[in-house]
């Protein structure tokens, strides 16, 4: 069973609604944003 893990940042208000708004426009969620991100770490062993 996949055990989920929350994660708190802080980031600035006007580029948090910045990329809200991109990721509405495709169709993503923060979350799935950041997931995807953070899974594209893994694979590349360091930043995308």
């Amino acid at each position: 069973m996949k055990k989920n893990e929350y994660i708190n940042v802080r980031v600035n208000e006007k580029v948090k609604e910045e990329a809200e708004n991109i990721f509405k426009d495709l169709g993503l969620k923060m979350s799935d944003a950041i997931n995807i991100f953070l899974n594209q770490v893994c694979v590349e062993k360091g930043l995308p």
